[in-house]
């Protein structure tokens, strides 16, 4: 998502995007055309615009967290430095290739691997089974990750206050008068990320519940921060599935 946002704010005036993917196997020999990537197999997915395109200079430090060239207001820069982060979690490497006025090209190498039998064991609880009406705080910076959580915790019942940063996630629990039981934050946002928040929140909701979020590959945790009996931590990305169980353990106080 965020490479073809990035793709749509570079042709202002209209173009074309091209979403592809193939499989790919590359031997010792593959080396000069993919310098650094093991040999094996993977599966590739392209993302290709007919836009503006970029310098050296800029392709240098497009994965920088925080980096951008866009207009204030309009990017946090950490759209790319997510993406890179993911990919690099999961062993799969990424490349960019761009001239002015050409476009741009990323390639995206995920190593393949082959489905997991399914171990037996006892069933776990459907999701159907992961209602509550606890008051969730949801911080975060991305709008369609946002949403997405959003919709998942108000599906099963919860009251969801949504803000987009660290601020506005303050001025959310100014303006609601009843007690917030979890939050969930992500811990890299403008401005103010997740632990700051989680900070001026504890004293005035000493019982709150914390869900730390990130899509940064290492993300550290400072274990005197909170109790581990009040915290936990997901790495993204993750399905609607696994943040309802964590939502519901830690209400559960598991």
């Amino acid at each position: 998502l965020n490479l073809v946002n990035n793709a749509r704010d570079a042709m202002p005036k209209g173009g074309v995007v091209t979403i592809a993917t193939s499989q790919l196997t590359l031997w010792e020999n593959a080396g000069e055309a993919y310098p650094g990537i093991p040999r094996g197999v993977y599966t590739v997915l392209t993302v290709r615009d007919t836009g503006c395109g970029m310098p050296p200079e800029v392709m240098e430090r497009i994965f920088e967290p925080f980096f951008t060239t866009k207009e204030v207001g309009k990017g946090t820069g950490l759209g790319l430095s997510t993406v890179y982060g993911l990919i690099a979690q999961i062993g799969g490497h990424i490349r960019v290739a761009s001239q002015p006025g050409q476009g741009t090209r990323f390639t995206i190498l995920l190593p393949a691997v082959e489905p997991a039998a399914e171990a037996a064991g006892p069933a776990r609880p459907a999701t159907d089974a992961l209602t509550g009406n606890e008051t969730i705080l949801l911080a975060e910076d991305e709008p369609a990750v946002r949403k997405v959580l959003h919709a998942a915790l108000r599906e099963k019942g919860y009251r969801v206050l949504e803000a987009e940063g660290g601020q506005a996630a303050l001025q959310a629990c100014r303006d609601y008068a009843g007690p917030i039981h979890l939050a969930v934050v992500d811990l890299v946002m403008p401005a103010m990320g997740g632990r700051d928040l989680v900070r001026q929140l504890i004293p005035r909701y000493p019982n709150l519940k914390v869900l730390y979020m990130s899509g940064y590959a290492d993300q550290p945790m400072d274990s005197q921060e909170l109790p581990d009996s009040i915290k936990a931590f997901l790495q993204k990305p993750f399905s609607s599935e696994i943040l309802l169980r964590k939502v519901r353990d830690l209400l559960n106080g598991f």
